[in-house]
């Protein structure tokens, strides 16, 4: 992992970036264009990995939870999972967290995803006991409309420990 893990550079999204982006999404999907818009009014931080000039994957930092700060929509394109990506992106969230004056950080995760799971724990989230399910429509690999139900636990860490 530690040459890949060197390699990864995370970063704000950018508007220029729509097009390298859109080519992972399903047709019709417009998932970046939606975070770009909501980053542009305020409502989220919106990172990207990259290796070079390629995105790997990108999380969300979402400001309108409360009490604290939410890492959402997590996510690493299939061929570069285990290669520090995802750990990369925490991390970086997590600063931009802190630099906002946060103390502590929340994110869902499904229980049955181990792999997220373990990673969120090594990084320091711990479980607090509460469980969410959200209802949602998204856009599936074909371009149509889907319906799904999460149910979520949900994970804390604080940010002011070193």
């Amino acid at each position: 992992m530690g040459d890949m893990a060197e390699n990864i550079k995370i970063r704000v999204c950018l508007a220029s970036d729509l097009r390298r982006l859109q080519t992972h999404e399903p047709p019709n999907a417009n998932i970046a264009l939606v975070f770009l818009n909501r980053q542009d009014a305020g409502d989220i931080i919106y990172a990207t990995a990259w290796i070079g000039d390629e995105p790997r994957g990108g999380a969300v930092l979402d400001f309108q939870t409360d009490p604290d700060p939410e890492l959402k929509h997590l996510f690493v394109y299939p061929a570069y999972r285990g290669q520090g990506v995802g750990r990369a992106l925490c991390e970086w969230i997590e600063g931009q967290a802190r630099q906002a004056g946060h103390r502590a950080i929340r994110l869902g995760v499904d229980p049955d995803n181990r792999a997220a799971v373990g990673l969120y724990e090594s990084l320091g989230y711990i479980p607090n006991g509460d469980v969410e399910t959200t209802n949602y429509n998204y856009i599936g690999a074909h371009g149509e409309t889907q319906y799904a139900t999460e149910t979520t636990s949900i994970y804390r860490k604080c940010l002011t420990q070193s």
